[in-house]
């Protein structure tokens, strides 16, 4: 668990196991809260680990994409999400 005390964020890495302590598969994440000042909870986000992995085909697709990126004109803009 990592935590900023000072701006009420925490994150943790987490995962799921039987009562034996047998990780279930799949069962892997990361989840971001941040409380105000007053501990109400105003952020929260869950990462679970995907079902499926894309292995060597998602490293060719990232490349492919940043490769494309530099025909991209620079008029254009993307939206902040």
């Amino acid at each position: 668990i990592s935590k900023d005390a000072g701006d009420g964020r925490c994150g943790a890495y987490w995962h799921c196991e039987t009562p034996e302590g047998k990780a279930f598969p799949f069962s892997r994440g990361l989840s971001f809260y941040k409380c105000d000042a007053n501990g109400k909870l105003v952020f929260a986000r869950e990462i679970p680990e995907p079902s499926t992995k894309t292995g060597g085909a998602g490293l060719a697709f990232a490349k492919f994409g940043s490769f494309m990126m530099q025909f991209v004109p620079e008029s254009v803009v993307f939206p902040k999400i």
